[in-house]
Order: structure tokens, then sequence, then C-alpha cells
């Protein structure tokens, strides 16, 4: 009988270290072109919500840099994903109330359950995607 314990060991081991681990994150990378009728100054906020199609997904998020028009989150798990996009207006300053309003009606259309934006997250460690809304896109670069 302790001749076949160490064998055992070995394999409860190996068992539980496989078994443990879910997908590795990856790092996704994105550039983003906007409607002509969305005009960011640099105090605004753009959220990209990655809402997986699944239960066993798990969401990520990121913001989008204005100056340069890309996002980056280095969380997220291999996937399919909706993309859900929300732009707000930093609460300071002036014209915020009017610009928020002009952004309602697109925050709408891209929330999670409305969005046509989807992309496939694959187990490459750093992907590149190109997110159009204009055309309701995302492309792999």
């Amino acid at each position: 009988m302790f001749r076949k314990f160490p064998f055992a060991v070995v394999f409860l081991t190996l068992v539980f270290a496989t078994g443990c681990s879910g997908p590795k994150p990856v790092n996704l990378q994105g550039k983003v072109v906007l409607p002509n009728t969305i005009k960011l100054v640099e105090t605004d906020s753009v959220e990209f919500r990655f809402v997986p199609d699944t239960d066993k997904g798990k969401a990520a998020t990121a913001t989008l840099k204005v100056s340069d028009m890309t996002f980056s989150t280095p969380e997220i798990v291999p996937g399919k994903y909706k993309i859900a996009v929300q732009i707000t207006p930093y609460a300071g300053m002036p014209g915020n109330d009017k610009r928020a309003r002009d952004f309602q009606s697109f925050n709408r259309d891209h929330e999670a359950e409305k969005t046509k934006l989807s992309t496939e997250v694959s187990a490459e460690p750093t992907q590149s995607v190109t997110v159009d809304l204009v055309k309701s896109t995302v492309t792999k670069n």
C-alpha cells in the first residue's frame, strides 16, 4: 500500500495544478473610429465594457485615451464578447449638461443589450482590434 503512495501524491498534484487554472488573461489593445457627430474633448470619459456572451466568461473594461483614440485592457480572458460603449462628459466642464444630452442617444444604442459590436478574443498574449463606431464593426489588426 505504501509503495503506491508517492504515485498518488504526484498524480493528485498534477490534477490540482492543471485543474485549478482557468484561461490566462491576455492584453487587448484597440483603436477607435468615431462618427463625425461625436466631438470629444480631453476630459471626456469613454468606457468600453466587454460583456461575455456566456455565463462562463469574465467581464472586462477599458478606457479610451482621447488624445490618440486608443484603449488597452490587460486582463481580458479568451472568449466571445459584446462591446458596450459609454461616453460621459466631465461634470465640471462648462456645457456639460448639453453635451451629456447629446451623448444620450449614442449611449443608448451602445448598451450591452443593444450593441452590434462584438469580438472574439483568442489566447494570443497580445491582440489588436479596431472598433469602428461608424460601421458598427470590430476588426482584428
